[in-house]
């Protein structure tokens, strides 16, 4: 982060005359800032956990051990009343889950709002492609049905199992904005690399030797951490 963050500020600032270019910059910059605050505060939340002490195992009598055993045991093995009441809610928290530490998926909300940034500057760019580069237009349409098909399937799974999870409408409405959210998040980027692409007649991505070091060095930087792996 330390060495993509200048590089695409740099970047961003280069392109300070073209309105549309500064947003998509703004964007790449956000997207790379979320993901490493992901992988840094996981990180730290892990190293929390390992410090953490454990406490020692109970030694449970044999007594202890058949009553327990007695206790879980289902009256009918194939469908028991405590099982069904058992099933997590779609959205309860687990039992162990620390309630003072945010989890670290928070950071893709600051992702999604990049990601809305980023499109506004690139819906501007694209108003004259559109109608002139059928490519363009295939692109835009293809990405918006899947961006659109996702939540809608796991809206009506959602409303179809809600009478068996006990969902509300509010919970269902709620589930497939959360299903939208991740289709733009994930689809956005892979659209706004394929459009560009195409507008600019280099769908490689490959630098012109001008900027090539630039380049060159996000892309290293930039996958670095996968050799942490």
């Amino acid at each position: 982060m330390c060495t993509c963050l200048p590089i695409a500020v740099v970047t961003t600032v280069r392109c300070r005359l073209s309105w549309h270019f500064i947003l998509i910059g703004l964007w790449k910059l956000i997207t790379s800032i979320s993901l490493a605050g992901i992988t840094i505060h996981r990180c730290f939340l892990m190293r929390q956990e390992v410090k953490r002490p454990v406490p020692p195992p109970q030694k449970k009598s044999l007594r202890k051990l058949v009553l327990d055993k007695i206790m879980r045991t289902p009256l009918n093995p194939d469908r028991h009343q405590s099982q069904v009441e058992a099933q997590p809610h779609l959205f309860q928290k687990e039992p162990r889950t620390v309630k003072n530490k945010p989890s670290p998926l928070w950071w893709l909300v600051v992702y999604l709002v990049g990601s809305v940034i980023g499109m506004v500057g690139l819906g501007s760019l694209l108003y004259e492609s559109f109608r002139s580069n059928p490519t363009v237009r295939d692109l835009t349409i293809g990405f918006a049905i899947l961006a659109a098909t996702i939540p809608a399937l796991v809206t009506s799974y959602l409303w179809q199992h809600a009478r068996h999870r006990k969902l509300g409408p509010g919970e269902v409405l709620l589930g497939g904005a959360v299903a939208f959210g991740v289709a733009f998040g994930f689809f956005s980027a892979l659209y706004s690399d394929l459009v560009l692409g195409t507008i600019a007649d280099n769908m490689s991505g490959l630098p012109s030797s001008d900027f090539s070091w630039l380049y060159w060095a996000w892309f290293f930087f930039k996958r670095v951490p996968m050799m942490a792996v």
